[in-house]
């Protein structure tokens, strides 16, 4: 995390265009099916907001639950056949079947910041 940003520009830019073109492309499959007379000619104007209504819901449940990181402890490098250390602030308890990640780090040469830390993930419905 650099510069106390949480997502990269180009990620979070490259996420953007992403839902730019699939609500883009769901825009051009709506009005081929109104072109196609699939709600009426002319189009009723219920049923196409009808089916918009149906496509944002189902597009919201799709995008599934937000993830919740819990952070464990920091990691620093080690030598001889430890390769990364690190001690609890306090005590710890992950629950059973949750995934558990080792986020890398870009510490600032010189200093004590982390190499790394681990953090386990919820999910908020």
């Amino acid at each position: 995390m650099r510069g106390g940003q949480l997502y990269s520009t180009k990620r979070r830019t490259s996420r953007r265009q992403y839902w730019r073109n699939k609500m883009t492309n769901t825009h051009e499959e709506m009005n081929r099916r109104i072109a196609n007379g699939e709600f009426g000619t002319p189009p009723d104007l219920d049923l196409v907001n009808q089916e918009w209504a149906n496509i944002l819901e189902n597009e919201i449940v799709n995008r599934g639950r937000k993830s919740v990181y819990h952070g464990v402890t920091s990691l620093w490098n080690d030598s001889g056949k430890v390769l990364l250390s690190g001690r609890t602030q306090e005590a710890v308890n992950i629950p059973e079947g949750v995934k558990v990640l080792v986020l890398k780090k870009e510490p600032e040469p010189g200093t004590r910041q982390p190499d790394a830390s681990i953090v386990y993930v919820t999910y908020d419905d």
